[in-house]
């Protein structure tokens, strides 16, 4: 726990992450067929979930440290998202910013990136975020079948049990101390 190499590894790593973050707010690459459709050249973007990923190691850093940089990371990932894999009309995320890839916005994607906006919301408040985020909280616990169209063991399960602790610290008021 109180170790500095720790915090001293995390570092490093937050760093390369803060140098490849892009400009608008994401971690843009060139897709695989997989996540960015068929056509040549393949466009740029990333997976909503490995967003989600990033922005919940970088709260646990800035947690730990107050670091403004972190903060703007979160808060341009979380905008970064919305702006690219976010579907108004369908109230949900896309599985990657290609509209092309994947089986469309639902709250299977929806939910894997529900820490992370409400991180964002808790450091910058936005009506915006705020909207969508209590839009998609309903999709929390929702059976296997109503989301996934599968029952949910294992990994399906826990990907949001992981998260309930420090989703409803971020949306609580001048919470006293983060759960770690």
């Amino acid at each position: 726990g109180d170790d500095p190499r720790y915090l001293n590894a995390s570092a490093i790593i937050v760093e390369h992450i803060l140098a490849a973050q892009s400009p608008g707010g994401g971690w843009q690459r060139v897709l695989t067929a997989s996540h960015g459709g068929t056509r040549l050249p393949r466009p740029r973007g990333e997976a909503g979930f490995m967003v989600g990923v990033l922005l919940s190691a970088l709260r646990r850093y800035h947690d730990l440290t107050g670091d403004h940089r972190v903060a703007e990371a979160i808060t341009g990932g979380v905008r970064w998202l919305v702006e690219h894999t976010y579907d108004a009309a369908a109230g949900h995320f896309r599985y990657t910013s290609c509209a092309e890839a994947g089986d469309g916005p639902s709250a299977q994607f929806s939910v894997q990136v529900l820490e992370g906006l409400a991180d964002a919301n808790r450091i910058a408040p936005s009506a915006a975020i705020g909207a969508i985020l209590r839009r998609n909280l309903a999709d929390i616990g929702l059976a296997g079948e109503e989301v996934f169209g599968r029952p949910r063991v294992g990994k399906a399960l826990t990907q949001e049990a992981r998260y309930i602790p420090t989703l409803l610290w971020a949306l609580t008021d001048a919470p006293a101390e983060h759960p770690s």
